[in-house]
């Protein structure tokens, strides 16, 4: 029918399952909650380069206040919004190599 659209449903904890980010969030979270720069003057070379790679909000979201416990609020990561910033990101690509001619209009909830 021409008609391409679907929905797809984000786990809460998928960004903590995935080793690279497991490993990031790993580190920030062993560091004592400080400035933006002195955490990342503080991560090793590849936990920096994901974080400064990752899209601002999620950045700062990441640094958000932790729970009692020390921990990420998981809860506060916007992965939906993450994940549709990074698929329009890749199709944008696609589209100027011509491999791709479809639309995009994700709708985070």
């Amino acid at each position: 029918d021409g008609k391409h659209f679907g929905t797809i449903i984000v786990a809460e904890g998928l960004l903590a399952a995935i080793p690279e980010f497991h490993c990031l969030i790993s580190e920030i979270e062993s560091m004592p909650q400080s400035t933006e720069d002195k955490v990342i003057d503080d991560m090793t070379v590849w936990s920096k380069a994901l974080f400064q790679s990752l899209p601002d909000f999620i950045q700062r979201q990441l640094l958000l206040e932790r729970q009692s416990n020390s921990t990420i609020q998981l809860s506060q990561l916007e992965t939906d919004r993450l994940m549709a910033c990074l698929v329009e990101e890749e199709l944008k690509e696609r589209k100027k190599k011509g491999t791709y001619s479809g639309s995009f209009s994700p709708v985070c909830q």
